[in-house]
């Protein structure tokens, strides 16, 4: 098991940043984990809703299924699922205002598939590869929110 936490500073209005990370449309724009949704049968910021996650890795279609299972808008959102290589991941999202942008806190209580081998691979390898993933993701929000 693992658990990544982390809060990042983006320098647009909380309301600016909830609307495009509640659109699943544009979950592909910003986020690099994802190559395309299907399915998706609703925005990301009512409970229920539910999407996959289509990855591409080596030209091989990955896909994962996801649900949000909590949100108070445009302050925090919950959500868990099965993305490819984990076995689970439930995760929080926090969005604060703070002088004019978002403090945007994220949580991440993950298993790899594996039991004792997948807990040996996130060590060596699995949660530095999901910080690069997240702080790339992060970069490409900043790009097209601070822009």
């Amino acid at each position: 098991m693992g658990l990544y936490r982390r809060t990042f500073r983006i320098e647009a209005p909380v309301e600016v940043v909830w609307q495009l990370m509640s659109d699943p449309n544009r979950l592909p724009e910003w986020n690099g984990a994802f190559d395309r949704i299907e399915n998706a049968s609703g925005r990301l910021d009512e409970v229920g809703t539910t999407y996959t996650q289509v990855t591409k890795v080596a030209g091989i279609e990955l896909k994962g299924d996801w649900e949000i299972t909590s949100v108070e808008p445009m302050r925090r959102r919950q959500f868990s699922g099965k993305p490819p290589g984990f076995s689970r991941c439930k995760g929080v999202e926090s969005f604060e205002a703070a002088n004019g942008g978002t403090e945007y806190r994220v949580e991440f209580d993950y298993a790899l598939w594996g039991g004792p081998i997948g807990t040996v691979a996130d060590r060596l390898y699995g949660r530095s590869l999901m910080e690069r993933i997240i702080e790339r993701n992060i970069e490409q929000l900043r790009l097209i929110l601070e822009a």
